[in-house]
């Protein structure tokens, strides 16, 4: 199912990125974000829980048939993180002169999961992942 597919590069690049900022928040907050103080590491702590939490929601609805009225809370959430994150280091990546190119490419990689993400919340899953689904559960309608 291509849902699935997308749903698993999205908890593998939130779970690396999370657990980065969990046991290296010092040295992620200083590459991505430079002159941050020292004492704002639990900020970085902070976000990496958050993205382990949503690559575990990831993580578990692997095989969950997404889009439309299927598993819309699961889509509704990874749109709006990847709609607001690309909205915001896009928009702050004009200030960060020394990360910049950096920046946008975080940004521009937040932008392909908020895309996807947004078109299966409005349109609904492929055909084909409805076949495929069913064709794995057994044939229930």
């Amino acid at each position: 199912m291509l849902s699935s597919h997308l749903t698993r590069a999205s908890a593998l690049l939130l779970g690396v990125a999370g657990f980065a900022f969990v046991f290296a928040a010092r040295e992620m907050l200083a590459l991505l974000a430079p002159g941050t103080p020292r004492t704002a590491t639990w900020i970085g702590q902070l976000l990496g829980s958050a993205l382990v939490g949503l690559a575990c929601l990831n993580w578990f609805n692997r095989h969950t048939l997404l889009g439309g009225i299927y598993a819309r809370a699961v889509v509704l959430a990874n749109a709006m993180f990847y709609v607001v994150g690309a909205l915001s280091v896009f928009g702050a990546s004009a200030a960060l002169m020394s990360t910049r190119p950096t920046a946008q490419g975080v940004a521009g990689v937040l932008g392909v999961f908020a895309a996807c993400y947004a078109w299966l919340l409005f349109r609904g899953p492929l055909e084909t992942d409805v076949a495929s689904y069913r064709s794995t559960s057994g044939g229930e309608s």
